[in-house]
């Protein structure tokens, strides 16, 4: 399934994942505010490869995301 976008009712069926993986309450609210980030990053533009990569590159300069390989 290709998605062009994210749409809120994926974060969340996401969030749900992470609590049905148990992952802890901090671990959750994390995962979700940095998808919250780039959902806003991506205002009403195509989710594209392109896109992800310039988000990251983005983050390093901003340190908004804390690393990236």
């Amino acid at each position: 399934m290709m998605v062009s976008k994210i749409e809120k009712d994926m974060i969340s069926c996401f969030e749900a994942y992470l609590k049905s993986e148990e992952k802890s309450r901090n671990t959750q609210e994390k995962y979700i505010r940095d998808v919250c980030k780039f959902m806003h990053y991506l205002s009403d533009h195509e989710l594209t490869k392109d896109k992800v990569i310039a988000y990251k590159k983005d983050g390093i300069r901003h340190h908004f995301l804390e690393e990236y390989e």
